[in-house]
């Protein structure tokens, strides 16, 4: 079986004879390498085509070629930079929608909204954690992620108070939550994502 990673044949010594142990092998040394993998591909098939149970199934020797491409940690980052600062305009115009939608009583198009953008939120979140692990070393001395820990300190007891008012029918409450908690969030987190642009791209 012949494992290509970035176009090159690579030799990994001592395969586990599982496929899924084997993937996790080679997934330790790309990321050993500071890669992070992009795609992968079992025999010219996209990884995401193959169920879990399909891949336990099966054994190296059901392989003949492994092919990764990998991007850099500062690829991603700096891509994951551009999508942050496309996607906050967009969530924050999504959450203005929801405070309209609530006022004017249209509570089924609001909550339809309201799936998306708690879904755009831990998606934002995410982004931003790995932005502060990513940068660790220099957060010190140019970017302030204090705001964005506190925050993170209290976004399970945000969630949670959301599904509160929802379960009360509160709507006043879920609009002022989205109104007076996440749009000033939402804002300094695109003045962040913007430093970061500034400093390091």
């Amino acid at each position: 079986m012949k494992v290509i990673i970035d176009e090159q044949i690579v030799k990994i010594e001592k395969l586990p004879e599982n496929l899924l142990e084997c993937l996790k092998v080679i997934e330790k040394e790309i990321n050993q390498s500071n890669k992070a993998i992009n795609t992968v591909h079992i025999d010219g098939v996209p990884l995401e085509e193959f169920t879990l149970d399909k891949v336990k199934e099966m054994d190296i020797s059901d392989v003949d070629t492994i092919e990764y491409e990998t991007k850099s940690a500062e690829e991603l980052f700096s891509e994951g930079v551009q999508m942050l600062e496309d996607y906050l305009p967009k969530l924050k115009s999504g959450v203005y929608e929801i405070i309209n939608l609530l006022e004017e009583n249209r509570l089924s198009d609001a909550f339809s909204l309201i799936a998306k953008a708690t879904e755009g939120l831990h998606w934002v979140i995410n982004n931003l954690m790995l932005f502060r692990d990513f940068l660790l070393n220099d957060i010190e001395k140019e970017i302030d992620f204090k705001d964005f820990d506190n925050y993170m300190s209290n976004t399970n007891n945000f969630f949670a108070e959301i599904n509160r008012a929802i379960e009360r029918r509160d709507y006043v409450l879920i609009r002022d939550l989205f109104e007076y908690e996440i749009v000033p969030k939402l804002e300094k987190w695109q003045n962040l994502n913007q430093k970061i642009k500034e400093l390091y791209l």
